[in-house]
């Protein structure tokens, strides 16, 4: 047990709960890093309610969620964290307003990838039940700052190219419902898929890749678009597959100028993109891959509600008399700048390193011409 982990420090005093366990007025019960358990306490209060008059079930998923999270916690070291890639809930019976027991454990303790398991109990009874699979992530005090750039040392992506190699393509990434807009222009090579692209807009963006993403492709015949990201192991019942973004390049979709196809970002604050080709230019001699060209505005920081928490979050710091410009900033760590932005500053992650760092072994190879300085039968990543 790590007392310098971020848990223990927020368990001594020695930093702030987060906002969200204040709202779902968590009380630790009982939690043992060495058996991977916890018990939670919640408390469930009218405001979480239906018109029914029972507990929102997304409120009880919220709950069940800040059990699992915590189980694992608790067993980090410290900088590490780990969130939450995805969340199965079964409910059993409506939940009333009052006091209820989330009891959390973990399944599967992989490297990095975390299976985890938890149910929530009100008056001795079943209220609903979970599962979910977490990734174990850690801060560089040297890559993250409170304002979302990124400033660490990255890997750079492929040496001096040739003049024969593949063409790079411009898009233009926007993100939906946050005015003035945040946006970037990126250039990448066409030899990309769409696990790749993710990795350069999450970079350029000023995202920290948390949480689940998808692109959504409208084919031919299709009734319902095709969905490109992470696959899900469980998926619901009727619940469309998703196609590894590994497995589809991005020249099958982007195959002229103006096309755009959505993005989204995190499902729960729900961040919409829209990716545009802007052109398909050809590759400069010594200039290295993907490249941020242009850009402005701050990234909305991680896991602050969506367009509409950003806008409050924004009407907080603005106002030093906002009944929660204190909390805000110290959430933020100090200081935000919502207009701060500098392509020249974007450093790219490798996506095949990022890959190998989530899901090892290596991604199976698809078809098509490998990229120039790896081997034929692999994708870039």
């Amino acid at each position: 047990m790590d007392r310098s982990a971020f848990f223990w420090q927020i368990q001594d005093g020695r930093l702030p709960p987060p906002r969200s366990a204040a709202t779902l007025g968590i009380s630790i019960r009982e939690v043992s890093p060495e058996a991977g358990t916890i018990e939670v306490a919640f408390e469930g209060k009218a405001e979480f309610t239906n018109p029914a008059g029972h507990i929102q079930g997304g409120f009880l998923a919220a709950m069940l969620d800040d059990t699992m999270g915590p189980a694992l916690a608790a067993t980090l070291g410290a900088g590490e964290f780990a969130p939450t890639l995805n969340l199965n809930v079964s409910f059993a019976r409506p939940a009333k307003v009052g006091r209820l027991l989330g009891k959390g454990r973990i399944v599967r303790r992989g490297k990095e990838i975390c299976l985890l398991a938890a149910e929530l109990f009100q008056d001795g009874e079943l209220v609903a039940s979970a599962t979910a699979t977490a990734m174990v992530r850690r801060v560089d005090a040297r890559s993250h700052r409170a304002d979302g750039r990124q400033t660490g040392d990255r890997a750079d992506r492929h040496g001096a190219p040739a003049k024969d190699g593949p063409r790079i393509f411009q898009f233009k990434v926007v993100l939906q419902e946050v005015e003035p807009p945040v946006w970037r222009s990126i250039q990448v090579p066409e030899t990309y898929s769409f696990w790749d692209l993710h990795v350069a807009i999450q970079d350029a963006m000023g995202w920290l890749d948390y949480h689940l993403h998808e692109f959504r492709v409208k084919e031919p015949g299709r009734e319902k678009a095709l969905q490109i990201g992470i696959p899900d192991d469980d998926p619901f019942e009727g619940q469309e597959p998703t196609e590894p973004g590994w497995e589809r390049p991005i020249a099958s979709q982007f195959t002229r100028p103006g096309i755009t196809l959505p993005y989204a970002y995190d499902f729960g604050d729900g961040w919409e993109h829209s990716v545009t080709l802007e052109a398909i230019v050809a590759r400069q001699d010594g200039q290295k891959y993907p490249v941020c060209v242009a850009g402005a505005r701050a990234c909305p920081p991680e896991d602050c509600g969506g367009p509409p928490g950003y806008d409050n979050l924004l009407a907080a710091i603005r106002d030093p008399d906002h009944e929660e410009h204190e909390s805000v900033l110290e959430w933020l760590g100090g200081r935000f700048d919502p207009e701060r932005f500098d392509p020249s500053q974007v450093k790219f992650d490798d996506p095949r390193k990022r890959w190998k760092r989530a899901f090892a072994p290596a991604p199976p190879a698809r078809r098509g011409r490998a990229p120039r300085g790896r081997g034929r039968g692999r994708s870039s990543r």
